[in-house]
């Protein structure tokens, strides 16, 4: 699946470093749109309020597609500890026991907290829109003959001081056998 194209020509477009990094400086005062992109991946827009103050902006880019890595506290005070959102296992179970049955539930393990999921059987997770966070959610498979792969993803998004952030665990997949 191809990602959003970066056009490297359009006015304020800058390449991140290797490391992810970059840096756009001297912004004007006014509503501006922030694209990231990268091929391969479905690009993100995302609003930026008017800035009145610092008119310096730096985005990094995480390596690795787990998102954004944020560092809080420890509970002693000392350092940064970097909070880590993993799914550990996932399987899919059958609800029911018709061999054919298309409804399954999602049995997975965490480390972390999450607050949504999104869940899909094409990896790239097309049209999928993230749906409040459940412990062991049920869906509904597509018709056809044959196995089937699922793939989940689940993140957190919380709100600081007007700002939002997004931590993204990795993409895990799990595959189910269908009787003939």
């Amino acid at each position: 699946m191809p990602g959003t194209s970066a056009n490297p020509s359009q006015f304020g477009a800058k390449r991140s470093t290797v490391g992810g990094a970059v840096q756009f400086k001297d912004l004007p005062a006014a509503p501006l749109v922030l694209t990231v992109s990268k091929n391969g991946y479905l690009g993100r827009k995302l609003p930026l309020a008017t800035m009145y103050a610092n008119h310096t902006l730096s985005v990094q880019i995480p390596t690795g597609g787990g998102g954004p890595i944020c560092k809080v506290a420890t509970e002693d005070g000392k350092g940064l500890i970097p909070t880590v959102l993993t799914i550990n296992s996932f399987r899919l179970e059958k609800i029911g026991h018709d061999k054919n049955a298309q409804e399954v539930r999602l049995v997975h393990t965490l480390n972390g907290k999450a607050t949504h999921y999104r869940v899909s059987e094409s990896p790239g997770f097309a049209h999928k829109v993230w749906q409040p966070y459940q412990n062991s959610p049920q869906i509904k498979l597509s018709s056809g003959e044959g196995g089937k792969s699922v793939y989940l993803q689940v993140r957190r998004y919380t709100e600081r001081n007007g700002a939002w952030l997004e931590t993204l665990s990795n993409v895990a997949e799990a595959k189910l056998t269908k009787a003939k």
